[in-house]
Order: C-alpha cells, then sequence, then structure tokens
C-alpha cells in the first residue's frame, strides 16, 4: 500500500518546484489522518498541492476560499425550509464541508466568528452541531493555507492549533528552479488516484507501527531541547506528534518507525513568534538527523552566500574603472570560494540529498565567477 503513496508522492515533486517539504508535509498529514496548514506568500504553489492533494484523492472534496464576510451557511449548508416549519433548525449540508472528506480552506483565518465555532468542533472531534444533535462528519484531511499571521486576532488561535501539521513555504529564489519555474515544465500527472478505503488503510497500517524506546528517547530529548529554549508545543500536540512519526516510517516503507523519522516534527512543534520554526527545525535535526542538520546548515549557509554574491554582482557595471571593479570582483571571488568549501563537505558526506546539493552549489558558484567575467 504505501507503494501507491510514494508514486504519488514522487509525481507531486516532480511536477511542482521546489516544494518536496510541503508535498510530504501534506501527505503525512493525510495519513495520519491530521490537518496541515501552508502559510506562505500569495503564489507560491501553497493551492496548487492543495489541489493535487484533492484531485489524488478518490472522495468527497469541498473548497473555499474565506473572508471576513462569509456566511455559515455558505459553509454548512442552508437551513430547511420545511424543518422550519416543524420549528426544526436543520441544515441540509449535501455538498458542503460537513459532508467532505478532504477540505481545502483558502485564505484559513479570514475566517469570521459566525463559521469559527463549527469549524473547531468538525475539525477536532469530527462532528458538527446540527439543531442541537451532534452530527458526525467523514472528514479525514483539512488543509489551511494563508499568508496573515493567526496572532493578530487572538480568537483563532483555537482555530491554528487545530492543524498539527504547519509549514512556512518560502518563494523559489535558486537559478534552477526559477529557470524550471518560468521555462520548464511544470504540473502534476497523477498515473493512479487513492481511494478512501486506501487511504483509511493506510492510516491503520501506519497507526500500528512500533516506536521503539531509542526513538522514545530521542523524542523526549527534543522537547526538553525545546523547553530549555523557552518552547512548549503544548501535551496534545505532543501526543499526536507520534502519529506523524509512525506515518513517516509507513511512507519510507519501514516496519518499525527510527531517529530518521523524528524529521516530521520540525513541522509540527513550533508555533509563531521568535523565529520558532527555526529553532525547532534545529534542534530535531540534531537529535534526529546530526548529519541531515549539518546538511541544512551548509545549504542556508550557501543560500546566504550566493545572496550576496548575486547582489554584489549587480552593483557591477560596464562603465566602471578597473579600480571601482576590484572591490566587488573581491567580495565575488569570496563567495565563490566559500561555495567551493560548503561544496567540497556536501559531496564528501555520501548522501544523496547532500551531492544534489553540492552539485546546485557548484552550479550557482560557476554562475557567479561568470559575473566577473561578463
Amino acid at each position: 500500500m504505501s507503494d501507491k503513496f510514494r508514486i504519488a508522492q514522487q509525481e507531486m515533486r516532480s511536477g511542482m518546484v521546489e516544494r518536496d517539504d510541503e508535498i510530504d508535509m501534506i501527505l503525512l498529514a493525510s495519513i495520519s489522518k491530521e490537518h496541515g496548514f501552508l502559510f506562505g506568500d500569495p503564489g507560491i504553489g501553497k493551492s496548487m498541492i492543495a489541489d493535487a492533494l484533492c484531485e489524488l484523492f478518490d472522495a468527497e472534496k469541498f473548497q473555499y476560499i474565506l473572508n471576513q464576510n462569509t456566511d455559515p451557511d455558505e459553509l454548512f449548508g442552508m437551513f430547511s425550509i420545511s424543518q422550519a416549519k416543524n420549528d426544526r433548525m436543520v441544515r441540509i449540508t449535501k455538498g458542503k464541508a460537513p459532508d467532505a472528506n478532504i477540505l481545502f480552506l483558502d485564505e484559513t483565518f479570514k475566517c469570521n466568528s459566525a463559521c469559527l465555532n463549527m469549524f473547531l468542533s468538525l475539525l477536532n472531534e469530527g462532528f458538527i452541531f446540527n439543531d442541537g444533535t451532534r452530527q458526525k462528519c467523514p472528514i479525514r484531511l483539512c488543509i489551511g493555507a494563508s499568508n496573515e499571521i493567526p496572532s493578530e486576532r487572538k480568537e483563532l488561535g483555537a482555530l491554528w492549533d487545530r492543524f498539527l501539521f504547519r509549514k512556512y513555504s518560502k518563494p523559489v529564489s535558486s537559478h534552477n528552479g526559477l529557470k524550471r519555474l518560468m521555462f520548464g515544465d511544470v504540473g502534476i500527472k497523477f498515473s493512479q488516484h487513492i481511494s478512501l478505503a486506501e487511504l483509511d488503510k493506510a492510516h491503520e497500517e501506519a497507526m500500528a507501527i512500533p516506536v521503539p524506546d531509542d526513538v522514545i528517547g530521542a523524542t523526549l530529548d527534543i522537547l526538553q531541547k525545546l523547553r530549555n529554549e523557552g518552547i512548549d508545543p503544548g501535551n496534545r500536540r505532543c501526543r499526536k506528534s507520534v502519529k506523524a512519526v509512525r506515518a513517516a516510517a509507513w511512507l519510507r516503507g519501514a516496519s518499525v518507525a527510527s531517529n530518521d523519522d523524528l524529521y516530521v516534527l520540525k513541522d509540527i512543534l513550533w508555533d509563531f513568534g521568535n523565529d520558532q520554526d527555526k529553532v525547532v527545525n534545529k534542534i530535531v535535526l540534531e537529535v534526529a538527523n546530526p548529519m541531515a542538520g549539518r546538511i541544512n546548515e551548509l545549504r542556508d549557509a550557501a543560500a546566504e552566500i550566493i545572496s550576496n554574491g548575486k547582489i554584489a554582482g549587480g552593483n557591477l557595471a560596464p562603465t566602471m574603472t578597473e579600480r571601482e571593479r576590484m572591490p566587488i570582483v573581491s567580495e565575488i571571488s569570496g563567495c565563490c570560494s566559500k561555495l567551493s568549501t560548503i561544496s567540497k563537505e556536501l559531496a564528501g558526506m555520501g548522501r544523496a540529498d547532500a551531492s544534489s546539493y553540492a552539485d546546485f552549489i557548484e552550479k550557482e558558484r560557476v554562475s557567479l565567477r561568470d559575473l566577473i567575467f561578463a
């Protein structure tokens, strides 16, 4: 069963540019039967990922772009006129959010107070109150997306907490990434679809994955290190995070969880404020996968160096004298030298992901060097 999900994972990765982490997160959310949130600037592919997942699963979907004037009837169904004659307030939920297996709520944090309470019970407990009675809903996954920070409206904190998986997406900025985005073949095409029964089976299998003592110890170590930094994810979030670890192990085809699967915690244990996402990412990788942590450090350092080099290169002009050019050329040369050192360290790690970054950095280094001779 996990093979089918891995094929879909690869097809989604191949169809988008620099969105592997976001794709992995949303797939793991679906396997965990938890909700995932994509946060970032407009136009960076949040909706594309959500739309693709809605297409992947052969299930009932409901998608809506929220605004502060959204009426609950638009989301949860209008009240039945015939039932109103009998003094009952029964919503007709067919084709609306309570009837869906997969939800995509774009501009999530524009949700108004009239809709908020109904969403809270739907996302957390899987039911709504309809005419004073609990109505069970078949929801498996909700994908939220926004470029707004919920802390600006404190009443949205409870809604934000319903999303176990959280990812801050950055715009494509690498030379090769922009080239492919602008001129390459971009678009997700699935060779097969996944039924609701298969999704339920995947969840059942994943939640049966055992978590050994060494992984439990590493998890507790991560939580303690986070508390030392003033980050406390909360008991419910900590407990639910184990579902994500099991899902990660299942997706890679493992029969038991390992420390490598703890990487998913970087998308779960953070909240807004004080660069928590960066702190959590660093601590999780230090404990779960030290080599991956070092790779990320080198990748981030290289990205900053490349950015500085390009800024310096933008100051070069054909009309400059040699004396004017020399400081800029020296700065770019320094960037190239640092990139060469990083590239060599990555290439020597013996890991496919490290080698891939090394190749990318080397191409960027050559591009910077060419600025000098342009």
